[in-house]
């Protein structure tokens, strides 16, 4: 149907049982991605994302270098929001940030 990207593209994947996720993605992608692109004139400072896919799985963008006149948040999320801080472990091999 040329679609190409959206929840069209994505969600049907995640339906597929694991045992047959291999051969049902074989002609898929080989990762998925997603680009964000924030125009320069933005006054974007932060926001939040969410996976509709994946329960939990959400965050806080920051955006490098934004306008001086950047937005503030309406209401910004308390730094424990999303769980304890990660343990030293984590950050050094990856597996946060």
């Amino acid at each position: 149907n040329g679609t190409v990207s959206g929840l069209d593209v994505y969600e049907p994947a995640f339906q597929i049982p694991e045992d047959q996720w291999e051969e049902a993605v074989a002609d898929a992608p080989a990762s998925y991605s997603v680009k964000i692109t924030i125009p320069e004139d933005s006054k974007t400072k932060e926001f939040y994302y969410f996976c509709h896919i994946h329960s939990g799985m959400s965050g806080l963008m920051v955006v490098t270098d934004p306008a001086e006149d950047a937005n503030e948040l309406v209401t910004p999320l308390a730094s424990d929001y999303y769980g304890a801080p990660p343990e030293a472990f984590d950050v050094q091999c990856g597996t946060y940030d």
